[in-house]
């Protein structure tokens, strides 16, 4: 078997529509309960700085995996990662994939599979705090699944991102009708939206909004954890990927009620009770999504990709010194 290189052109060119994406999220979710996956390890050699290491073993799939991630601040972008995906029966290493199309758009489409399945009924707006790419893939992914329905789509203001954010959403081709409004703080988010989504990845005192701005209905869906962590005391119930990455959290202990997304598409938790509930989705990222894109890319892609190459693993058991 060729190892294959695809690198973040190659597969930002795949043609996949945003409700194909979201399909993938929810597939792999079904599945999650008969997956390996362990907690990310999460190493910081310096403030700020990270390098993650995030496993799955996908039986279904017959694929392992594994996705390394790190941030480096001052880089551009400063969240960089690779994927690495294996032959489960063989072991054999089949691609060396970019990572960061695949984290933005599975990233993008696991927050709109969280709004259409825990947002109140009929929703009508969704705010945004925090405009880049993450904010971007979600809410082309959200206008996609959700054509023919009207949206007020908020955006905190930032430097220059709001206008920029809202070109990006005329560009897109969908027929929805969108009134774009623009506020000055997290609280006129809230205010103004049923849906919240929040991507940035730095907040200063990690209390971007006071637990008030929570009105009922209002569904919380941080892509990143910062700024936020303060309301979980306040919702009536918190929703995650994978529990053991949140068991550090702040207030974990005075979650009201705790369930993954995977148990409530399974009929095995319960999700929305009724549109006044306050509810946040913690979808911190797990392999599993990033190697079932990997995968699903991976086939789209076989035999095309940059550089294939043998890898030349050793034949025999003793081997040392024969060169």
């Amino acid at each position: 078997m060729k190892t294959q290189l695809f690198d973040f052109k190659q597969l930002s060119q795949v043609p996949v529509s945003e409700q194909e994406k979201v399909h993938w999220v929810d597939e792999a979710l079904r599945m999650q309960a008969k997956v390996q996956l362990p907690a990310k390890i999460s190493l910081k050699p310096q403030p700020e700085v990270f390098y993650n290491f995030m496993p799955v073993i996908i039986p279904a799939l017959q694929v392992a995996g594994v996705k390394v991630v790190n941030r480096i601040p001052g880089d551009a972008p400063a969240l960089t990662s690779q994927i690495m995906l294996y032959d489960l029966p063989t072991g054999e290493l089949k691609a060396v994939m970019d990572g960061d199309y695949i984290t933005t758009a599975r990233t993008g489409a696991v927050a709109a599979h969280s709004i259409q399945l825990l947002a109140k009924h009929a929703f009508q707006s969704i705010g945004f705090i925090g405009l880049g790419n993450q904010a971007r893939a979600t809410a082309k992914a959200i206008l996609a699944i959700h054509q023919k329905r009207p949206l007020q789509v908020v955006l905190l203001k930032y430097k220059n991102q709001a206008e920029t954010f809202k070109t990006y959403l005329d560009s897109l081709k969908t027929i929805n009708s969108v009134d774009v409004q623009m506020v000055d703080t997290p609280a006129a988010i809230f205010k103004a939206s049923d849906v919240v989504v929040s991507s940035v990845t730095y907040a200063k005192d990690d209390m971007l909004a006071d637990p008030s701005v929570m009105r009922a209905g209002t569904l919380l869906v941080p892509i990143h954890t910062r700024g936020f962590m303060n309301l979980d005391r306040v919702v009536d119930r918190v929703y995650c990927d994978a529990v053991d990455q949140i068991r550090n959290f702040k207030y974990f202990d005075q979650f009201r009620g705790l369930a993954q997304v995977s148990d409530v598409l399974l009929g095995q938790a319960p999700g929305r009770q009724s549109d006044s509930e306050r509810l946040t989705v913690y979808n911190i990222g797990t392999a599993l999504h990033d190697i079932f894109f990997a995968e699903q890319l991976f086939k789209k892609l076989d035999g095309t990709g940059h550089a294939a190459f043998d890898w030349q693993a050793p034949t025999k058991k003793v081997w040392y010194g024969e060169w």
